[in-house]
């Protein structure tokens, strides 16, 4: 049975990742060309949003594949500058297929200056540990350094002065920890 975030193939997955674009936009957790989605499929293929451009306003073809090692597949295309930290979670963490990030404004806030984050909601507490990643700069190797680090501890990060990552074995559970996280 296929659901409304679906991964199981290629084309399935390209549309679920658009899907939750939308959802994150309309959530106000993204907000202009900000945040990137990314799926590693049953063959090892990673599909990622590309760089730039608004992601809700995304069709399921202008998605990128990468190859196991992040390597760009498809010719003409650019991958979001975020694509380091994709892989770095996938590495480090072979059961998580799915990885979105975003600028939750409050949880991103709280974490920066707090150093760390509460749950306010049963939502939000049922994360468990949120990992505070200290800052580099977007799209480095430092930064994929850190989440890499982060990575087997924690699903959820909040990246200081930039935003969050979420990961899950599969693209509902990211995306609903995503959400959870700014409850």
């Amino acid at each position: 049975m296929t659901t409304h975030w679906d991964i199981s193939d290629e084309t399935s997955a390209r549309r679920s990742i658009v899907r939750v674009c939308v959802r994150l936009r309309d959530a106000g957790l993204i907000a202009g060309v900000a945040g990137n989605v990314s799926v590693r499929l049953s063959n090892g293929l990673v599909l990622m949003t590309p760089a730039g451009g608004f992601k809700d306003e995304l069709s399921p073809d202008a998605l990128i594949r990468l190859d196991s090692q992040g390597h760009l597949l498809d010719a003409g295309s650019r991958p979001s500058s975020e694509y380091r930290m994709h892989m770095a979670a996938f590495r480090v963490r072979p059961a998580v297929n799915a990885v979105v990030h975003a600028h939750p404004p409050t949880a991103t806030g709280v974490g920066t200056a707090a150093g760390a984050v509460f749950g306010v909601t049963a939502e939000g507490a049922a994360l468990g540990g949120v990992a505070i990643v200290p800052y580099a700069r977007p799209g480095s190797d430092e930064l994929a350094a850190l989440v890499a680090d982060a990575a087997p501890r924690s699903e959820v990060m909040i990246l200081q002065h930039h935003g969050a990552l979420t990961l899950g074995g599969d693209l509902a559970s990211a995306l609903a920890r995503m959400e959870s996280l700014e409850h």
